[in-house]
């Protein structure tokens, strides 16, 4: 077997630093997509209240105003 040379420790050393940081970008990558998705829940339930608010209390309240 040959003997490994310094420029093959460095190389091997080089493609595993590159593996571990693939490995970390997934998953920042996918920590972001999951917040994002959160996010994405949140706004759609806002958005829901609001329909809510709009169709809902609002006609409530000015009628109570009127009959008050």
């Amino acid at each position: 077997m040959p003997k490994k040379t310094q420029e093959d420790k460095i190389d091997l050393s080089h493609i595993f630093g590159e593996i571990v940081k693939t490995f970390v970008h997934i998953r920042l990558q996918k920590r972001v997509i999951n917040k994002l998705d959160q996010l994405d829940d949140i706004y759609n339930s806002l958005k829901f209240t609001n329909i809510v608010l709009i169709f809902v209390v609002i006609p409530l309240l000015i009628t109570a105003i009127i009959f008050i």
